[in-house]
Order: structure tokens, then C-alpha cells, then sequence
């Protein structure tokens, strides 16, 4: 009988989520957050569209208008991972007419901020915003480094899979699937052993 608890236990906790959120962050310098960054691109967050959930579990997926591509490759918007607690200053920092050099990496389901905050750095009329002046000076000489045009045609497997979340289900369901089949070879076999 303690068995079959321990073994349901187990089962259960399999399948159980618990979303917890935590937004401290450890301050990087330029040059780390500058290497993790596999696209750095230059726009602001559109807010307009519903954010978009992933399995990322502190950032929401949202739409983000990109004006021009500094590293790697984008499309004219992407989704862009961001933590709910900065949706607010966020909004309030682009009404005023604020904008984003984001250093971006790969992610589960879509782009995110390098170390968070970190790779968010603010601009306001084409100057980047920044109490550190070292930083400052260096993430200025990226914004004024040569940049290209968002590419039309890009896209890529993050995008097609949040628009297609058929795919992450099939995942789902197969995970579930097997985790089934073992339990229940598992349960037969305890009660053949038992018997």
C-alpha cells in the first residue's frame, strides 16, 4: 500500500506545475551580455496583441516591431520574451516615445533578453539611456554601428511554433503517453509480484 501512495505521488508531481516567478537579476557587464546576444536588434514591444504564453517560465512571448537588426538575423517583428513585471514601465517608457536596443538569445519557445533587464536597454530620441556611462558609451557605439533592414522572409523555429502550437501538444501528449505506458507496466508488474 505504501508503494502504490509513493508510486501515485511520484505520477502526480509529474504533472504538476508550479509557475514560480522570480525577477532578481545578476548585473552583467556589456561584453558578457554583448557575447550571449545571438540578435541584437533595435524597436519597441507592441503591446496591441494578446501576450502570447510559452513554457518560459518567468517571460511572456510578445510581439516586438524591430526598425533595424545590429547581429544576426530577424524579421520586421518577432516575439520577444518579457517579464510581466516590466510590461508596466515598459508601456509608460515607449508612450513617452522610448525605445529598445534589445540584446536577444535563444530561448524554449521565443527570443529573450539576455540575464533579463540586461539585455534591455533603453533609448529616448536616438540616446541611449544609461546612469552608467561606461555602458552608456558602449551600448551608444552599438546603436550608431552599421545596422541593417529587418529581413522580410526571415522567421524562425520559435515564431512557426508558437503560431502552430499543435506541435508543442503532440509533445505533450507524447510525454504524457510514455509516462502512462511506464506506469502501468510498473503497476502490472507489482501485482503480478504480489500475487
Amino acid at each position: 500500500m505504501k508503494k502504490r501512495i509513493g508510486l501515485l505521488t511520484v505520477f502526480l508531481s509529474l504533472f504538476t506545475f508550479t509557475q514560480v516567478l522570480a525577477t532578481s537579476w545578476v548585473e552583467l557587464s556589456v561584453e558578457e551580455v554583448t557575447e550571449r546576444a545571438n540578435v541584437i536588434v533595435y524597436g519597441t514591444y507592441d503591446f496591441s496583441d494578446e501576450l502570447t504564453n510559452g513554457t518560459e517560465m518567468v517571460f511572456h512571448g510578445t510581439a516586438f516591431k524591430v526598425k533595424e537588426v545590429y547581429k544576426g538575423e530577424s524579421a520586421s517583428q518577432i516575439t520577444v520574451g518579457i517579464d510581466p513585471f516590466d510590461i508596466g514601465w515598459v508601456d509608460e517608457f515607449q508612450n513617452d516615445g522610448g525605445e529598445f536596443l534589445l540584446f536577444l538569445e535563444e530561448g524554449e519557445d521565443f527570443l529573450l533578453p539576455v540575464g533579463g533587464p540586461n539585455g534591455m536597454v533603453q533609448v529616448q530620441d536616438g540616446q541611449v539611456v544609461e546612469s552608467d556611462e561606461e555602458k552608456r558609451l558602449f551600448y551608444q557605439n552599438v546603436l550608431e554601428s552599421s545596422s541593417q533592414e529587418p529581413n522580410v522572409l526571415a522567421s524562425s523555429t520559435e515564431e512557426s511554433n508558437l503560431k502552430n502550437p499543435t506541435i508543442n501538444m503532440l509533445l505533450y501528449i507524447g510525454i504524457i503517453l510514455i509516462v502512462g505506458t511506464i506506469l502501468t507496466s510498473w503497476f502490472k508488474r507489482y501485482q503480478r509480484n504480489k500475487a
